[in-house]
């Protein structure tokens, strides 16, 4: 399986990001469309839509952990921080930049799909002829 869960350290804590169908309605329904986020973050740098949508991630990848029952396999805080903690944990714009980059691999590997093919025939087996 994909793995569809990345991961973030925030004020030396590390919590599991998942960039879920309910990340993206989130971020539609408050800055139009991801490409419109994106290009308020990018270009204008602002923190607080940054920070919005990563504690969307956190929470929703802890939502998924729960619900399916998965257990991450690196060690994570117990629980997701509140939001309003989060905005003492960027100091510069390397942190920036790497919650940035965070973000768009849990997006990526989001949008990756997992193909299951499975063969028609086993190769080298012949199939039996039926008798009439």
């Amino acid at each position: 399986m994909v793995d569809k869960i990345k991961y973030i350290e925030i004020a030396g804590q590390r919590y599991p990001i998942l960039m879920s169908a309910y990340v993206y309605e989130a971020i539609e329904d408050k800055f139009g469309s991801v490409k419109e986020w994106y290009e308020l973050v990018s270009t204008q740098q602002k923190i607080k839509p940054i920070l919005d949508v990563v504690f969307l991630m956190i929470t929703s990848a802890y939502a998924h952990a729960r619900t399916t029952g998965i257990a991450f396999p690196i060690k994570v805080a117990e629980k997701a921080p509140e939001r309003e903690d989060m905005s003492f944990a960027i100091g510069s714009p390397e942190e920036l930049a790497k919650i940035l980059n965070a973000v768009a691999d849990a997006a990526n590997a989001g949008s990756q799909k997992e193909i299951n093919a499975v063969p028609a025939s086993t190769p080298g087996r012949k199939k039996k002829k039926k008798n009439r």
